[in-house]
């Protein structure tokens, strides 16, 4: 500014103005220009290459801290014909951005390394890991065509010694196939393949559900099932969350629709097992072990992974699964007749209100609290919690629940002998779970 003509009178005036800011990025301190007329007049009359001492100032500082938010600076660079820099800065942006799941905006950072790199190769950048990376990205953006032309290029620039990376692209390809519905041709690549047992775990495993998915479709259950077991023997040794993942999914399927709990229980203390503490899918799988344990009576089974779902869930904090993972807990400890505990944990989720946001949710947690204060003899304090619970089925529209609720709430007013009250609540439930063919409320509400 002092060839211009400009002291630290006009830069103080400017910022008390707010055409200008100091911020401090990456540890250092800066200026921004905050007025946007001013930003715009920049953007449209200064060349990029009066640019590059800026960039130079920023190129020196990149990469010295880590950022806590993804930043778009590798087109800058490249106008400005710094283009090692760019190429480099692109890979980590698409990265960043990939793990803040801005997915799009991280295939277009790939799209640009895949443009650029044959004009400019890299040597810290290989381009059969950006074609690797972007024909995964699309597969989980459901760009399976664009997936499918990317694992190709990525297989044509392989060589002949790298037969395991080659197998496990054809699978790939094989996959984004399946994924467009081209039944006939997933099939012919896979075939084509000629997996072995001396291929890698993950590509044994990985042809196996393929095979299995394409059988299933194809209306041979029975086959599936036996691809998909052999996937399951080998997955221990199969060191991929997703991979876990999607064969459980397609167990859960089965097993459920079998009405087979204890090889559905089998498979989710396997994948429990297998999958690291670390793992973003390890709450969710904890959940459901707890719930088929609960679902089956086995409290004590129950227990312990349900403590230990309570102490991940206060380090790695999901609303939906520290919520769910505290009413099972209610529900284990009633079970043992622990009240106080009991109650202890259903007060903590009355207590954060993000935690009752969904109203069934709500409705349940409050039903349940209502019926631990029955348990303490504490009529009054059930009563008034079970009306509040029958008052938001009613506003929800939760019919099913409204007469759970006017269940409990028939044989609290037993217990302190309201029985006109007890009457009214229990034949009205009667009569509806009648018309609704509701055997468990008929029974509950005959009682």
């Amino acid at each position: 500014l002092k060839p211009l003509g400009f002291g630290k009178k006009a830069y103080q005036a400017w910022l008390d103005k707010g055409l200008m800011d100091e911020v401090r990025w990456l540890g250092e301190d800066f200026v921004q220009i905050s007025w946007q007329p001013w930003k715009a007049f920049l953007r449209q009359h200064t060349s990029i290459e009066r640019m590059r001492t800026v960039l130079e100032i920023l190129k020196s500082r990149l990469g010295r801290r880590p950022q806590q938010f993804p930043l778009e600076l590798s087109s800058h660079f490249f106008e400005a014909g710094d283009h090692e820099t760019a190429l480099t800065l692109a890979f980590q942006e698409a990265q960043d951005f990939e793990r803040f799941g801005e997915g799009r905006r991280a295939l277009e950072r790939y799209a640009f390394l895949r443009r650029n790199l044959f004009r400019f190769p890299s040597r810290e950048i290989a381009l059969a890991a950006v074609l690797k990376k972007m024909g995964l990205l699309q597969k989980q953006l459901g760009l399976y065509e664009n997936a499918f032309e990317s694992f190709r290029e990525l297989r044509e620039s392989l060589k002949r010694s790298q037969r395991e990376e080659w197998i496990t692209v054809s699978l790939e390809m094989a996959d984004a196939l399946f994924q467009m519905d081209a039944l006939s041709e997933a099939l012919y690549q896979i075939k084509e393949i000629k997996i072995k047992d001396s291929v890698s775990s993950y590509a044994y495993a990985f042809s196996n559900i393929l095979m299995g998915e394409l059988e299933q479709n194809f209306g041979h259950a029975r086959y599936a099932l036996r691809y998909y077991e052999k996937a399951l023997a080998i997955l221990p040794r199969v060191q991929d969350e997703r991979l876990m993942m999607r064969l459980y999914a397609i167990l859960k399927q089965i097993y459920s629709g079998a009405n087979d709990l204890d090889k559905y229980i089998s498979l989710i203390v396997q994948i429990n097992q297998l999958l690291p503490d670390t793992s973003s899918f390890k709450p969710e799988i904890q959940l459901e072990l707890i719930k088929c344990y609960v679902h089956r009576n086995d409290f004590a089974a129950a227990l312990p992974h349900a403590v230990a779902a309570f102490r991940h869930s206060r380090t790695v904090f999901t609303p939906r699964i520290a919520a769910r993972v505290r009413l099972y807990l209610a529900e284990i400890y009633g079970y043992f007749g622990k009240w106080y505990l009991s109650r202890s944990y259903l007060r903590r989720i009355c207590q954060t209100p993000v935690l009752l946001a969904h109203p069934r949710f709500q409705v349940q947690v409050m039903t349940t609290l209502g019926i631990v204060e029955k348990e303490l003899g504490h009529y009054g304090a059930a009563l008034e919690l079970l009306q509040q619970a029958l008052d938001v089925c009613e506003r929800q529209r939760l019919v099913r629940e409204k007469y759970q609720i006017r269940v409990h709430l028939g044989h609290i007013y037993l217990l302190v002998h309201g029985l006109m009250r007890a009457r009214d609540h229990l034949s009205e439930t009667l009569t509806w779970a009648e018309a609704a063919q509701d055997e468990a409320l008929i029974i509950q509400a005959s009682l």
